[in-house]
């Protein structure tokens, strides 16, 4: 099912993307989500998301398939209603395009070459760092600009992004 220019699965999580996406104008947004479910091509793949016009549009529409981390799951999933950093409504599994991921663990970023089910499957490689900085904060659990980054650890966070 397409929605607003987003690809979403079957079934119930069909249902909710169409109805999360379906006041969002089309457009440019924060970009496509990463690869899908095990981290294969899929419905993360569709590309862009919609953008938010001044003065208008459900804050949801603003990063509506951004690939999330779940504090409380410890995995990835597609976000189908962000603001302020903090997603309210998650829905399948995902990983981030660059496959960076924020490992729970060490609360480091880290490459990850195989992603199943919106966690790493292998061992973590190198550590990395998105490039727009928006990191997971674990002290805060939302998503924060980083304005210093030194060994997949943000030592300076900002404002949510």
């Amino acid at each position: 099912m397409m929605a607003r220019g987003v690809l979403c699965g079957g079934g119930l999580a069909a249902v909710l993307c169409a109805l999360a996406l379906a006041g969002c104008p089309r457009g440019g947004g924060k970009g496509p989500v990463g690869p899908g479910p095990g981290g294969h091509g899929g419905a993360a793949d569709a590309g862009p998301t919609a953008t938010v016009p001044a003065g208008g549009t459900p804050a949801a529409c603003a990063q509506a398939t951004r690939c999330m981390f779940h504090p409380g799951a410890g995995a990835y999933f597609v976000c189908l209603n962000a603001a302020d950093g903090a997603c309210a409504h998650y829905g399948p599994a995902c990983a981030p395009a660059d496959h960076c991921l924020f490992d729970p663990a060490t609360h480091a970023n880290r490459h990850c070459d195989k992603v199943v089910m919106g966690k790493c499957a292998a061992p973590p490689g190198d550590f990395c760092a998105p490039a727009d900085h928006c990191l997971f904060d674990p002290a805060s659990a939302i998503y924060r600009t980083c304005t210093k980054i030194t060994s997949g650890r943000c030592e300076t966070f900002t404002d949510p992004c």
